[in-house]
């Protein structure tokens, strides 16, 4: 998934990510690996704050981002 792509466009931190929505830091790296995916709910406000799309976020990344 786009999670890690979208945070790094972002230029932002999986520590300034976790904060923004209330989780740990593993739980970002969860959700970058595609182990778990937020809720709808938490979708929206990561897409927000990352400022890109849902649909951005739940694409498969390019190779050779990891």
């Amino acid at each position: 998934m786009g999670f890690k792509l979208e945070r790094v466009k972002a230029d932002k931190t999986a520590t300034e990510t976790a904060a923004h929505m209330g989780v740990s830091r593993m739980t970002i790296f969860s959700w970058e690996k595609g182990l778990t995916c937020p809720r709808a709910e938490r979708l929206l406000k990561l897409a927000t704050f990352y400022g890109c799309s849902v649909e951005d976020l739940l694409k498969d990344n390019p190779k050779g981002v990891q």
